[in-house]
């Protein structure tokens, strides 16, 4: 797929060169196969560097959730709890389904945008916002469904740090043990996926598009070459402007993934993404559907920064060796 920026489509659709992103060098691979590949490297970097504040956001979010007029938990209050109960290695609670979770999900999200922007013509100059975030909600959708039931083992694991329980000792217990407690279906590890896939359309709408449009209009406005810069100038904005649209998504795939076969919440289940919606406003506030929000933000800034970046270093990395090869 041809998606070099200001340069003519083919006639045909033809797999071997997949860029993301626009400019000169801009995540150019030889091979589509190249970007899936950089993209899970990529992802699984940038998650084990900021997978602390994701936990800590996790907590804040399920704060509340069992009683209405809560006292809001502060971050502070929130990391303490953490290390008092699971010292340091808490804060890595649930670490390697979310690596699981990056490596399929990651690579999928990234891999695909470029291709989803090439069968909607989404190419060089002629490439409108509009077509870029149809392009990030089709692929962060479509790895988000193939890939919910590694977030809903995460999301569990990572409900435990701070409570001095732990019901999973690894992600194969955890599968084993979640598939047992909703009577032997496999539907279980797709509870909350209506939430976590809508919450990846938006995560990936937004923030692909975002990175895509802030970083050309920074290169061209501002005369910044394709580098350092202009990544971390478009990500930092790219990651801020994903977090305001996708937090109340979030807060409400964490509550649904988190709830157990007989786990009740004011004495019953949440029965869809829109009970979940109304009861969390109704009790808590409209306010509480961004709770996390500056977690969630702490945590996407650096998260989008460090994958785009490294994405690029293997990239060029990967070409110097060919080159000498």
């Amino acid at each position: 797929c041809r998606l070099v920026h200001g340069r003519a489509a083919a006639a045909v659709w033809t797999p071997p060169r997949c860029v993301l992103g626009m400019g000169k060098g801009a995540l150019e691979t030889k091979s589509k196969w190249e970007l899936f590949a950089f993209a899970s490297v990529g992802s699984c970097t940038a998650e084990t560097a900021t997978y602390p504040v994701d936990l800590i956001k996790v907590k804040l979010q399920l704060a509340g959730e069992h009683a209405s007029g809560a006292r809001r938990l502060s971050i502070p209050a929130a990391a303490k709890s953490v290390y008092q109960h699971d010292g340091w290695r808490g804060f890595f609670k649930g670490l390697s389904p979310a690596l699981l979770r990056q490596a399929s999900y990651g690579s999928l999200r990234i891999g695909l945008y470029p291709i989803a922007k090439d069968l909607l013509g989404a190419e060089g100059d002629s490439a409108s916002v509009a077509q870029k975030l149809a392009a990030g909600v089709v692929s962060g959708a479509s790895a988000s469904l193939l890939c919910s039931p590694t977030d809903l083992i995460k999301i569990r694991m990572q409900a435990d740090a701070g409570t001095g329980r732990s019901r999973y000792s690894s992600i194969a217990g955890a599968a084993k043990s979640i598939y047992a407690d909703g009577g032997g279906r496999v539907r279980v590890f797709y509870r909350g996926v209506a939430p976590n896939v809508a919450r990846a359309a938006i995560v990936a709408g937004v923030e692909l598009a975002a990175y895509d449009q802030c970083k050309m209009m920074i290169m061209n406005k501002f005369g910044l070459s394709d580098g350092f810069s202009s990544h971390l100038l478009a990500s930092i904005a790219a990651g801020f402007l994903a977090t305001v649209a996708s937090t109340p998504a979030d807060v409400m795939k964490s509550r649904m993934m988190n709830q157990s076969h007989e786990q009740l919440v004011d004495g019953r289940r949440y029965r869809g993404l829109g009970d979940c919606l109304v009861r969390t406003v109704r009790t808590e506030g409209v306010l509480a559907l961004w709770k996390g929000f500056w977690p969630s933000y702490m945590r996407l800034g650096p998260h989008v920064t460090i994958m785009f970046v490294t994405i690029e270093q293997l990239r060029m990395l990967w070409e110097r060796v060919n080159d000498s090869a």
